[in-house]
């Protein structure tokens, strides 16, 4: 009997599963059943819960998976990515905790700013969504959507995106950064006012979504306290600093290079990724009425052509960041080879169009992207700068957990594996490095080198501290015109 009433229970719970349909009807559909206007959540039950319980939750997780759809989730979640490696990129803290202890929650900062730029992106998509309702119930790739699927309605869509757009620049302001709450809202209103409509109209669109991609390292950069331009410094120094004063802050101040390098390495790579997907849905584009290139380009000559010239613009990025003192010199070398795989990428599709050589490229580019930001952090010289002052300072990640602490481990072992490191070693095992292409962007004379067993040796470390530390009471010294002697007790 008590398996016979589980059986019941079960046959119950799956029909009244069955019977939930949530729609949020289109202000054009007339519902049939308790509504609120046409606008919103019209829930249409064919049988109840016997308890209610299962039919909420069932439209609980509905209700997200359209929320889920409007924002474009993965697509959000990718830009906030970028975001946060602007962020990182700074030197600012990920985590609370430090070495000492295992790292703890989420930094406010950084939380703030990979929130806020979430948000910022879903309301700019809902919204690009709402606009193109009509003509993605034309396109196969996007007819199942929420609103032309008609799960959907544009009053909720629409209350959806006021609502992420307001929460995500308010996130933003949160981090205290007044620029990084401005670029949110002006790069949701460039997406959602400028590049949607202009979809309709011309091919410049995808060149106008390239900029929209390439601001969110800048948010993050922004977010983070870092200014954008030297002559924000000046203009917010404080009003106790003499104008001489402030004008030589921002002389000795360091150029944002690497938020720029980041944002640059972005907008090039957004042409090869796009045009592969526009030639590959070329057809849906043409039925949606959409001005794409793809669109206008029967061969695919022109696309191939963009897409070859972008990927070759972006060979010069890892050169420059060298160029510029951002990098050491082995992000030129791991971005020569990734560079090398994306040209051969868009050379294949150059030769035959097709649309199997266009996912290939488009798989490429998400490859690409990711491994091109890591190595870029990973030689960045201002982390590693950053991780020399804590050894000569002592401290010991007191502030937080930054993207230096993360990768110094990944840096050590990469040097390990380098072949100057280990030919240097096995000549002379108490040589200092040599290594060109210092994993970490230090000189090699203040790179730390490994012994045959894998450890890493601290000699030079120690040395270069000691060194400081002659400096230091070498300049304590000539400002009381005392030469420094050792101690009483040290000389006995």
């Amino acid at each position: 009997m008590q398996a016979l009433g589980r059986t019941l229970r079960r046959q119950r719970w799956a029909s009244s599963k069955e019977a939930v349909r949530v729609c949020f009807l289109s202000s054009s559909t007339k519902a049939a059943s308790v509504d609120d206007g046409n606008q919103g959540l019209v829930i249409t039950p064919r049988s109840s819960s016997p308890r209610g319980g299962p039919f909420g939750a069932a439209v609980l997780a509905q209700s997200v998976g359209v929320m889920s759809e409007l924002s474009k989730a993965k697509l959000s979640g990718f830009v906030s990515i970028t975001a946060l490696a602007g962020y990182a990129a700074t030197g600012a803290p990920l985590f609370y905790g430090g070495a000492a202890a295992a790292p703890g929650l989420f930094e406010s900062g950084a939380a703030l700013a990979t929130a806020g730029t979430f948000l910022c992106s879903a309301s700019a998509n809902a919204c690009n969504q709402i606009y193109e309702r009509d003509r993605d119930a034309l396109m196969n790739r996007t007819k199942r959507r929420p609103l032309p699927s008609g799960r959907c309605g544009v009053g909720f869509a629409t209350a959806f995106a006021g609502v992420s757009g307001a929460a995500g620049v308010a996130a933003l302001a949160a981090t205290g950064s007044s620029t990084a709450a401005a670029l949110g809202l002006g790069n949701l209103l460039l997406y959602a006012g400028v590049y949607t409509p202009l979809k309709q109209r011309s091919e410049l669109n995808t060149w106008v979504g390239a900029v929209v991609g390439a601001v969110p390292p800048l948010i993050g950069w922004a977010a983070a306290g870092e200014p954008l331009l030297l002559c924000v410094d000046f203009l917010s120094s404080s009003s106790s600093l003499t104008t001489v004063a402030a004008a030589a802050a921002a002389a000795e101040a360091t150029p944002p290079l690497d938020a720029y390098a980041l944002a640059t390495a972005l907008y090039l790579w957004q042409f090869p990724h796009f045009f592969a997907l526009a030639w590959r849905h070329r057809l849906d584009y043409a039925r949606g009425g959409y001005a794409m290139v793809a669109v206008n380009d029967p061969t695919g000559q022109r696309t191939a052509r963009f897409v070859w010239n972008y990927a070759a613009y972006a060979t010069a990025i890892p050169f420059l960041a060298v160029a510029a003192g951002a990098t050491s010199y082995m992000f030129a070398l791991e971005g020569t080879a990734l560079n090398a795989l994306l040209l051969h990428a868009a050379h294949k599709f150059g030769r035959d169009r097709s649309n199997a050589n266009a996912t290939r490229l488009f798989r490429v580019t998400l490859v690409y992207l990711p491994v091109l930001l890591l190595c870029f952090v990973l030689h960045s010289n201002r982390l590693k700068q950053d991780n020399e002052k804590k050894l000569l300072t002592n401290n010991d990640n007191k502030g937080g957990l930054t993207l230096g602490d993360a990768l110094e481990p990944l840096r050590r072992a990469g040097q390990r594996l380098c072949v100057h490191e280990v030919v240097a070693h096995a000549r002379r095992p108490t040589r200092p490095s040599f290594c060109p292409l210092d994993a970490g962007g230090a000189s090699p004379a203040s790179a730390p080198s490994a012994d045959a067993d894998g450890s890493s040796r601290s000699g030079d470390t120690s040395s270069s501290l000691a060194k400081d530390e002659e400096v230091l009471l070498a300049e304590a010294a000539a400002s009381t015109n005392v030469t420094p002697t050792t101690s009483k007790n040290e000389s006995e």
